[in-house]
């Protein structure tokens, strides 16, 4: 039995996965999400918009698996 504070993390291709099976068509997704924790806490405004920046950076690069926000746009299908 897992704990009540377990936190389950799925790859992009295991969310995706799961949609298909549970019969959905994706028909977009997006990916966004920067929290670095220490800076955030500390750094308020400042921090954000960092953090903002960064992500415009990572995204569609070698480490946009970084960002760790999945978004999916998806229909069910046709039975």
């Amino acid at each position: 039995m897992r704990a009540a504070h377990s936190l389950d993390l799925l790859t992009a291709r295991a969310a995706e996965r799961q949609l298909v099976a549970a019969g959905f068509a994706i028909e977009a997704q997006h990916r966004s999400g920067v929290y670095l924790p220490l800076l955030a806490e500390i750094g308020g405004t400042a921090a954000l918009a960092a953090e903002q920046r960064l992500e415009g950076r990572l995204r569609g690069g070698p480490f946009h698996w970084l960002l760790w926000t999945q978004y999916y746009v998806a229909r069910r299908s046709a039975a």
